[in-house]
């Protein structure tokens, strides 16, 4: 399976937080599959992605943070980088938190992944440790 294919797997196993669509699985639309394709499938000559930033628009309402929370929870719990550090910014110390609220309710939900990372509700960051190794998630106004 190649990167892009397994980053939508990992997404698609995990479940939605609130509203209509509260605990079911994802189901990514068109463009949202596109933005995974584009980011995750783009890759150097050492099998390296290129993208290091993305910036995505689009209207209210259309689950750009849903989106951002497990794609955070993709490189921190599935990527095999020693030592990486996620960042997700928002305009605001409000939407930074409906991000992080959001990725930490997935990992409450998740049993496998509830028990591989630690959240850290008051400083709203998401913690990967294993044997010698640490990984984090920040969620930071910008």
């Amino acid at each position: 399976m190649n990167e892009p294919d397994r980053t939508l797997s990992f997404i698609q196993n995990l479940r939605h937080t609130k509203g209509p669509w509260g605990g079911k699985r994802f189901v990514l639309d068109d463009w949202e599959n596109k933005i995974i394709r584009d980011i995750f499938g783009n890759l150097d000559s050492d099998g390296k992605r290129i993208v290091r930033t993305a910036y995505v628009e689009s209207p209210k309402k259309c689950g750009k943070s849903t989106l951002a929370a497990a794609v955070s929870l993709k490189m921190l719990a599935a990527d095999d980088e020693p030592g990486a550090e996620i960042y997700s910014a928002a305009a605001d110390k409000d939407q930074a938190s409906v991000v992080f609220d959001q990725a930490a309710q997935m990992v409450y939900n998740n049993p496998v992944l509830s028990k591989r990372l630690k959240i850290l509700d008051t400083k709203k960051r998401i913690l990967r440790l294993t044997n010698m190794e640490s990984r984090t998630a920040r969620f930071i106004r910008r």
